[in-house]
């Protein structure tokens, strides 16, 4: 349930129709700016996607490499 811009989680008790409420706060992180860059192998993927799609990975990606500062790219040998 969404009143202005506060996120609620709203649970219902089926037997006695008593509802709970509680509000869902929005965490603000501090977004690490030490992302480094893609690899070339990433980059070789992305060749294939349309720009909008390669914007969008790339977003998703900050965002994985941001949550928390422990997030690291690992490089796994073949």
């Amino acid at each position: 349930m969404i009143e202005t811009e506060n996120l609620y989680l709203q649970l219902k008790d089926v037997d006695t129709g008593k509802v709970l409420q509680i509000e869902i706060t929005q965490q603000k992180t501090d977004i690490n700016e030490d992302i480094p860059p893609p690899l070339q192998a990433l980059h070789k993927l992305l060749n294939n996607c349309e720009h909008s799609q390669q914007e969008e990975i790339l977003r998703i990606r900050r965002k994985i490499l941001s949550f928390d500062k422990r997030m690291q790219i690992l490089v796994l040998d073949r």
